[in-house]
C-alpha cells in the first residue's frame, strides 16, 4: 500500500492525528525539509503505513476517533520500533507522561512529547532532533523575552 523511501538516503515520517489542519502543517513542514511523509487517518491505515514505511520519525496525536495514541504505542512497542516518536497533545499533559511511561516501560522506543499549538520553528526544531522552542503565551510576553535577550547582548 505505502512505499518505502528510507532505504534510498530519505528521512521518512508517519503522521496521524485527529485534526486534518495539523496534519497538513506537519506534512508540508516536514516535505520543506526533505522528508517523505505519509498520512494514516485510521489505526488501520498507521499499522499498514508503519511496515511498508518503517519510518524514522512519528508524529502521534493521542485522543483520536477509532484509535488512541496510547494503543498504537503499546502496539509500535510490541513491533519492537526504533523510530522517534513524537507524541502531539493539546489535551491535559497528564496524557503525554502516561504514554511516555507506557513507551519507557514497554520497550526502548524513544518518545518527545509536543504541545499544541506549536510553532514551525518549534516543529523543524523536533524534526532535527534538537529542542522545541517554546510558543510564547502573548505577544508582550515575547516582546518581554526579545527585550531581556537584547539586554543581556549589551551587558
Amino acid at each position: 500500500m505505502f512505499k518505502s523511501v528510507g532505504s534510498m538516503g530519505v528521512r521518512t515520517l508517519l503522521v496521524m492525528d485527529s485534526e486534518p489542519a495539523f496534519v497538513r502543517f506537519v506534512e508540508r513542514t516536514a516535505k520543506l525539509r526533505g522528508f517523505a511523509v505519509t498520512v494514516a487517518r485510521t489505526g488501520e491505515q498507521f499499522r499498514q503505513a508503519f511496515r511498508d514505511v518503517q519510518p524514522d520519525v512519528i508524529v502521534l496525536g493521542i485522543i483520536m476517533p477509532d484509535v488512541d495514541g496510547f494503543e498504537l504505542t503499546a502496539w509500535l512497542c510490541e513491533e519492537g520500533a526504533s523510530a522517534r516518536l513524537l507524541v502531539v497533545s493539546a489535551e491535559s499533559p497528564v496524557y503525554a507522561k502516561w504514554l511516555t511511561s507506557l513507551a519507557s516501560v514497554n520497550g526502548d522506543l524513544p518518545v518527545e512529547v509536543l504541545t499544541k499549538p506549536m510553532s514551525e520553528a518549534s516543529l523543524v526544531a523536533t524534526l532535527e532532533g534538537r529542542p522545541a522552542m517554546p510558543v510564547p503565551k502573548n505577544k508582550q510576553e515575547d516582546r518581554n523575552d526579545r527585550s531581556e535577550t537584547s539586554k543581556r547582548g549589551r551587558a
